[in-house]
């Protein structure tokens, strides 16, 4: 079976993040209807950033003026 792995690129800011999220919307449920798992990292030059994922739960994790913040389950945030 062939891997799919989807890719997103942000470039632009908040609202560029903001439409990021919505973008991944749909490849990430597509993604997941072919039986695929995984997520979108997207980041913007102020420090913005998106982690949308299909799976339960998925590590992650983010580094900001100093702070680590990282989690694991889809309710947890992320504060750094």
């Amino acid at each position: 079976m062939a891997s799919r792995e989807p890719i997103l690129l942000v470039h632009g800011g908040a609202r560029a993040i903001s439409q990021g999220r919505a973008a991944a919307r749909r490849p990430l449920q597509e993604f997941g209807n072919s039986g695929g798992a995984g997520g979108f990292i997207a980041a913007d030059a102020n420090g913005n950033v998106a982690l949308p994922f299909n799976p339960p739960n998925m590590y992650r994790g983010i580094a900001r003026g100093g702070r680590i913040s990282a989690a694991m389950f889809g309710d947890d945030t992320l504060d750094a």
